[in-house]
């Protein structure tokens, strides 16, 4: 796949959509909005199936990462944002959705079943997103202005996920992002530290796997393989944290693989309504990783009892990124 052909799902046009065809087509029209999904690394780890009014989104296991991500918590999330983008595709051109997690009983493979008819309308929690916001969404991975972001943004930013049943912090309290920083750091120089997770981020940058040019993937996948960078970037990503306005975290009640979906599902809605208002966000969960780290990690979070699942920062970038990430097409990711 080429660079050109790999940002081609991008150019998903709303006057595209085939109201004249069967709902099948429709359907699969749909899941073009889906795949614009972030995910962790970039790894895309989905596929689809579409069969009468029924979308079924499973866990592509290939694309799992086991060093860096042991518990499948990012492999949840990532999907979660997928489903989430589904569902806001799906309310703008005019369907209902049912939304059935995990329906076959200890098969975390198919994560859910969306069954879809016509006559729905955006919810409350969908409010105001488009279908070119999903397009417009971006990492926005350089420097944020200390500017301060309005108190009713703040407010419709949190709650986006009440009906999830999942919790969003978003913080400019100065000792709950010193220890955020601390911990990302301790994380980064752990995991680099380690061969096999060098080896694994080696291969799958190699392979291609964040969208650089061929030659450009291969030359960072040997230099991650070979060398402990992990000081280095862990001092990148601490001064990153330390200048955005706010910190958010996004926590559960429980750590069960539902629990991660609405996560994900979350963090893509809160993005969706951040990029609406031009605010950027760069999910930063290194703590996560590490299990020690993210039991400590908790222990940040007020009130208590809360499980973390997905940390970022939120403000507004100096220079907005411009490109977009690449994506699998449609076309690899549906299952006959």
């Amino acid at each position: 796949m080429t660079a050109s052909t790999d940002r081609q799902p991008w150019m998903v046009s709303q006057q595209d959509f085939p109201s004249h065809l069967p709902v099948a087509a429709q359907l699969r029209y749909l899941l073009q909005y889906a795949i614009l999904a972030p995910s962790s690394k970039n790894t895309q780890p989905w596929h689809f199936s579409v069969a009468g009014d029924t979308i079924g989104l499973f866990a592509d296991l290939t694309r799992w990462h086991p060093i860096a991500d042991c518990g499948r918590r990012e492999l949840y999330i990532s999907l979660g944002c997928a489903l989430e983008n589904l569902l806001v595709a799906s309310e703008q051109f005019g369907f209902g959705h049912s939304v059935n997690y995990f329906p076959r009983q200890r098969n975390e493979e198919l994560v859910a079943t969306v069954v879809l008819h016509p006559g729905g309308s955006p919810c409350a929690c969908r409010s105001g997103i488009s279908l070119a916001t999903m397009i417009d969404r971006r990492t926005q991975h350089g420097r944020y202005r200390q500017t301060s972001i309005d108190e009713a943004i703040r407010r419709r930013l949190l709650a986006c996920s009440r009906i999830l049943g999942v919790r969003i912090d978003l913080t400019e309290d100065r000792s709950i992002r010193r220890r955020v920083m601390e911990l990302n750091l301790h994380a980064d120089e752990m995991e680099f530290a380690s061969p096999e997770f060098r080896l694994e981020l080696g291969h799958w940058l190699g392979e291609g796997g964040n969208g650089s040019p061929r030659l450009l993937a291969r030359l960072a996948g040997r230099l991650v393989a070979r060398f402990d960078v992990g000081r280095v970037v862990g001092k990148i990503n601490a001064a990153k944290l330390a200048r955005g306005p706010l910190v958010g975290l996004i926590s559960s009640r429980v750590d069960d693989r539902v629990s991660q979906l609405k996560a994900g599902q979350a963090l893509e809605r809160l993005w969706l309504h951040a990029t609406r208002f031009e605010l950027g966000l760069q999910p930063m969960s290194q703590a996560l990783e590490v299990p020690s780290l993210r039991l400590e990690l908790a222990q940040v979070i007020p009130g208590g009892g809360w499980v973390p699942q997905q940390v970022f920062r939120l403000g507004y970038p100096v220079h907005a990124t411009g490109g977009h990430t690449s994506r699998r097409p449609l076309s690899q990711v549906l299952l006959d």
